[in-house]
């Protein structure tokens, strides 16, 4: 059933100035006067396509049905009414001839397009003639796009409608072809890409070029929302970090290890011939080699870390070759000439509740030690240093409150997967911080140079607790006692605590 207007998401960009109400535009080949152009930011925007909204929500359904509304077509177009949907019928075949998303033209309407400040939308996707100027200045056609959201935060489109310019901006049927094709990339649900060179490139880290060819990154973003046209086979990576972000990092020293993951998200296998860092600060340091095959479905994962030679803000250009051509993914860090901050991390005993408890805040730490509001907990003596606050490599540490039907105690998760399986798999418990100190994760049981490996045992009780030790011995008796040991690797480690 359709949703009233104030539950439908409209996207209220427009891009040019920010306008509420307006979607996306695009300008018209050749007519400076009337572009909106924009500067592309530094290499760091090599962000490639991007969606109308935020996850890339498509037509649940495709082909995609459309109507054309003649009414105040300018001259060349009001003297064949029905010479404008053939040339948009083109733009969309484009599409079409390279990812799965279909259309069909239903012929003429008189049904107007939904005005974003009046009108809700009701289901139809109209292309009409109208000023463009009311919506962003300077543009030759602008695309309202809506969708549905559903309870799992997911939604598909569910109204689109394209506005073209009655003013002027569109002189000619060349002209029409370049919008067309723009403008029909926004109704199946791409954005501006930040790349330049492409159809659907625009502001604000972009401008308009006039092209009515796809190019590579047009054709991945179609890809990635609706695979390839039926009968193609292919093999391309939707997944890649739009950037790497190694944090701050201290000049001449090298980071903790990051990686990111290339999967192949198409339908034919995928060759990732080389992955490079683009520069001496940059290494990889393990992970696809050069002619992996990749069938569909398989990844392959690239471990990196930075030296920054210099203090300041970094960037390089990691460049993953493969058989779809080459991805991009800038790698972003800040020198540093003084070493990360550490705090300790102190351990509690309670003896009547045989449970453990760690904390770095000083607060905590003096209620507990005064013995206020929690009486019986005493130092074990043991502590291990944190991050309080996100560094380069590091992760952040959730920390959940067991309630007292299944413990009255505290877990502390390690990243973000572990931290929403625990969330997910027990919905009692409380989230008191999503990142309450940050750690390092072990890359299959090993700490990287200059850390210390943390060990977690389990109670194995009912009333659930766990505790966290650098020291093996501790450990190893903990497990004697009945505890379970958790963690990765033969030696069964949890986390790295920085040194």
């Amino acid at each position: 059933m359709p949703l009233s207007l104030r539950n439908i998401a409209l996207l209220s960009l427009a891009l040019s100035v920010g306008c509420p109400g307006a979607a996306h535009a695009a300008g018209a080949d050749g007519a400076t006067d009337f572009i909106v152009r924009a500067v592309p930011r530094a290499p760091i925007a090599l962000d490639k396509f991007k969606f109308v909204f935020g996850p890339a929500f498509r037509w649940a359904s495709v082909p995609v049905h459309w109507t054309y509304n003649p009414a105040n077509a300018p001259s060349p177009f009001d003297v064949v009414p029905d010479n404008v949907a053939p040339t948009i019928q083109i733009g969309m075949g484009k599409w079409s001839a390279v990812c799965g998303v279909t259309f069909i033209y239903d012929g003429m309407t008189t049904r107007l397009p939904t005005q974003p400040h009046g009108s809700s939308p009701d289901q139809h996707n109209v292309v009409a003639w109208g000023s463009v100027e009311d919506y962003v200045a300077g543009a030759a056609g602008v695309t309202h796009t809506y969708y549905l959201p559903a309870r799992d935060g997911s939604g598909s489109l569910y109204d689109s409608d394209i506005v073209l310019d009655n003013t002027g901006r569109i002189p000619t049927q060349g002209v029409l072809d370049t919008i067309a094709v723009h403008e029909v990339g926004h109704m199946l649900g791409l954005s501006h890409s930040e790349l330049t060179g492409n159809v659907m490139s625009g502001p604000p880290e972009s401008a308009y070029n006039g092209l009515a060819a796809l190019q590579t990154d047009d054709v991945r973003g179609c890809r990635c929302m609706y695979g390839p046209a039926a009968g193609q086979s292919a093999g391309f990576t939707c997944s890649l970090p739009k950037r790497l972000e190694f944090g701050a990092i201290p000049v001449g020293s090298t980071s903790v290890g990051q990686a990111f993951t290339v999967y192949n998200d198409g339908n034919a296998a995928l060759t990732v011939s080389s992955v490079t860092g683009g520069g001496s600060e940059v290494q990889i340091v393990g992970g696809c080699p050069a002619g992996s095959v990749l069938a569909p479905g398989d990844r392959c994962t690239v471990s990196l870390t930075a030296t920054p030679n210099a203090p300041g803000n970094r960037v390089q250009i990691l460049t993953v070759a493969t058989s779809d051509g080459s991805y991009t993914v800038p790698a972003i860090y800040t020198g540093t000439n003084a070493p990360a901050a550490t705090i300790e991390a102190v351990e509690y005993h309670n003896a009547g509740l045989d449970h453990y408890f760690i904390t770095w805040v000083a607060n905590e730490i003096a209620i507990l030690d005064a013995g206020l509001k929690s009486h019986g907990w005493i130092r074990t003596g043991e502590h291990f240093s944190t991050y309080p606050a996100a560094q380069a490599g590091a992760s952040p540490l959730c920390r959940y409150y067991i309630p007292p039907d299944k413990g009255n105690s505290h877990f502390y998760g390690r990243g973000t997967t572990e931290c929403t399986r625990t969330g997910q798999s027990n919905p009692s418990f409380v989230l008191e911080d999503p990142a309450f100190m940050y750690m390092i994760l072990p890359a299959n049981g090993t700490c990287p140079a200059a850390t210390t490996p943390v060990y977690r045992v389990f109670s194995n009780r009912p009333d659930a607790n766990h505790r966290y030790t650098t020291s093996r011995a501790i450990r190893d008796q903990m497990v004697g006692e009945g505890w379970l040991a958790e963690g990765d690797g033969p030696d069964l480690v949890v986390m790295c605590a920085p040194t």
